[in-house]
C-alpha cells in the first residue's frame, strides 16, 4: 500500500496520507527521486524494526543508542557486503 501510494497507483488511506505526502514533498527537493520495493528479505533491517515498532505500547526515540537486534543486522549486513567483493 505504501509503495502503491508513493508511485501514484493509489490513493493512501488516512492513516498514512501525511507521510506519503511529506515523502512525495521530501522527494521534490532532489533532482531525481525514485520508489523502488524491495521484498522483507531483501532489507532485513528495515523490516525487523517495523516488527519492533508494532510491539511498542508508545512513541519511543534513539539518539545514541539503537535496539540490539537494529546493530546486530547492520552488522550481519556489513559483514555479509564485505565478503561478497
Amino acid at each position: 500500500m505504501i509503495f502503491h501510494s508513493l508511485v501514484g497507483s493509489t490513493t493512501p488511506p488516512s492513516s498514512i496520507f501525511n507521510m506519503i505526502s511529506g515523502s512525495l514533498l521530501q522527494g521534490k527537493r532532489f533532482s531525481e527521486c525514485k520508489f523502488s520495493f524491495v521484498p522483507w528479505d531483501g532489507n532485513r533491517v528495515a523490516h525487523e524494526l517495523a516488527q519492533y515498532a508494532r510491539n511498542l505500547l508508545e512513541s519511543s526515540s534513539w539518539i545514541e543508542e539503537n535496539p540490539c537486534i537494529i546493530e546486530q543486522l547492520v552488522s550481519q549486513d556489513v559483514l555479509f557486503l564485505s565478503s561478497s567483493q
